[in-house]
């Protein structure tokens, strides 16, 4: 006789496996009793458990599934009473108030009674027999590296979805506050630019208010123009204006500044460098010794020579460049002497320029990367050049995993919200 049909079934999915399905027409290996709502949540991913008995079919998440199977592992009384498959759902309980007219018998209402009431509960969503045990729990192991992929990516999800609700949450506020505050009753004109940006001018001085680069602050500043200011952020839009004027008036009273040049004096950039380099961090770096042999074959059976013989190009060179460093070796080279190839660094010179550079970027020291590169404030404000540093993090490939995702965060965050 054949098998009777199990009362329960599970199954894993990897990935979303939506189908096109006709009116009245389920999902291949489905339960016969699924409405359209089940039938959508058996084709999403994650874990998909149902009770045939019941009618019931739920779809975990990776986190949920992850927490279902430490729950299967660190207790035992799902052997003698099944499984619970629970939830965490937020009650709230409002009180309605009587309808009809209070007797003179009858206590008045107390304050707290009217009181709507939340609480968090973990709520049975299904249940399966114990027999579904071990075929749950061996599901829930073999993919388990799975799973934790999945919470990885839902917890991404939520955390993004978090910050644009409060982005935009922050943006409403911003805006609001700007349509109310009454510029034109200020002591100085100030001239809207933009949506968030405002500016004024008073004397030599240039004064401006944005709320374009921090969701949650004004951002402030005050300059002579062409040159480095002050700045300052506000929670409030009345303190930055009121700051912004009162610099403008304290600026103008002091002599201009002279115009700071965009890069470093030569042995003022040397200076720099060879006080960063007590940052050094060293790494291990290694070479494909085999890249010699493919460089040299490419430049043979290239048409270079002939090239440069021809007068056509003025300078060549061949070489290979090494996977981990990024350091180019130049294996030969030709050039027209007006026009010759400039001196390269060795090898320990570029390691150690990248180990120093990285060692900055690391520490996130906006002057000291500012001083390496042998700028100025004027050619690399503190906003570009701590962009720069975390780029260069983002991408490192000797830099721990979390200061990379911490950089990649950061930057992501600084991206405007789309619409």
């Amino acid at each position: 006789m054949p098998e009777p049909e199990k009362s329960w079934g599970l199954k894993f999915n990897p990935s979303p496996s939506y189908e096109r399905l006709k009116r009245d027409q389920r999902p291949q290996g489905s339960p016969e009793w699924l409405n359209p709502h089940q039938i959508s949540l058996w084709q999403e991913q994650g874990l998909v458990v149902w009770n045939s008995t019941e009618k019931r079919l739920e779809r975990l998440s990776g986190r949920e599934a992850l927490d279902l199977l430490e729950k299967l592992v660190s207790k035992d009384s799902w052997k003698a009473d099944g499984i619970s498959i629970t939830r965490q759902v937020h009650r709230i309980q409002i009180p309605v108030p009587s309808r009809g007219r209070r007797k003179k018998t009858e206590p008045e209402a107390t304050a707290g009674a009217s009181e709507t009431k939340t609480e968090r509960a973990y709520e049975e969503i299904i249940h399966l027999p114990l027999e579904a045990g071990s075929e749950l729990l061996d599901l829930l192991q073999q993919n388990t590296q799975r799973l934790t992929k999945m919470a990885e990516q839902e917890k991404k999800r939520r955390d993004e979805a978090f910050r644009q609700v409060f982005d935009l949450l922050f943006k409403s506020h911003r805006e609001k506050e700007e349509t109310g505050f009454n510029f034109k009753a200020r002591a100085f004109e100030w001239e809207c630019r933009s949506e968030g940006h405002w500016i004024s001018h008073h004397q030599q001085v240039e004064g401006s208010v944005q709320s374009d680069k921090s969701p949650i602050f004004w951002s402030a500043q005050a300059q002579y123009r062409g040159s480095v200011g002050k700045f300052n952020h506000f929670v409030d839009l009345q303190q930055a204006v009121d700051w912004v004027e009162k610099e403008m008036v304290d600026l103008a009273s002091q002599p201009p500044p002279e115009p700071e040049p965009y890069c470093l004096p030569d042995d003022q950039w040397e200076a720099a460098r060879v006080r960063l380099r007590q940052q050094l961090i060293s790494d291990p770096f290694w070479i494909e010794t085999a890249a010699l042999e493919q460089a040299q074959k490419i430049w043979n059976q290239s048409t270079i020579l002939r090239q440069f013989k021809d007068k056509k190009i003025s300078r060549a060179r061949y070489g290979y460049q090494e996977v981990e460093t990024g350091f180019t070796v130049f294996l030969g080279e030709c050039e027209d002497p007006a026009n010759p190839w400039g001196r390269m660094s060795t090898r320990q010179e570029y390691l150690d320029d990248r180990a120093l550079r990285g060692s900055i970027c690391y520490s996130l020291d906006v002057n000291g990367f500012r001083d390496y590169l042998g700028l100025t404030v004027r050619a690399s404000s503190d906003e570009d050049t701590l962009r720069s540093m975390h780029e260069d993090r983002a991408r490192s490939k000797y830099l721990p995993a979390e200061v990379r995702l911490e950089s990649r965060v950061w930057l992501a965050q600084q991206e405007p919200i789309e619409r």
